[in-house]
């Protein structure tokens, strides 16, 4: 992750070890997550709002796929909205996929209701 650097991708400013923690430096994002904008309005997105932010999502994750990165965790809550822009976050389960292996040897993993049938 400190090796991204795309608008649609939050940044990783640097990685620390005290002691048995590892503390992770990320951009500061003074927006909320598309998960709570959501609740918050209690209206759906209009067709707008929905191609505007999901072009920058399929922005984001082209970038990461071309990098061999897979987020595997892509859902409203790890979707941060910053000054207009969308930032893709927690890469927690994400995968460095360098040589191209299939679905079956990176597993399926996720937050189930998020994930397909």
């Amino acid at each position: 992750m400190t090796t991204c650097n795309h608008i649609n991708i939050i940044k990783c400013l640097g990685v620390e070890l005290f002691d048995t923690e590892v503390w992770i430096m990320l951009e500061y994002c003074e927006g909320h997550s598309l998960a709570d904008i959501m609740k918050a309005r209690k209206i759906l997105y209009n067709e707008q709002e929905i191609s505007t932010t999901m072009k920058q999502v399929i922005e984001g994750l082209s970038y990461l796929h071309k990098r061999g990165i897979v987020h595997r965790d892509i859902k409203a809550s790890n979707l941060l909205y910053h000054k207009g822009v969308i930032k893709i976050a927690d890469f927690g389960i994400s995968l460095l996929n360098s040589e191209g292996v299939g679905e079956s040897k990176l597993g399926r993993f996720g937050s189930p209701y998020w994930m397909s049938p």
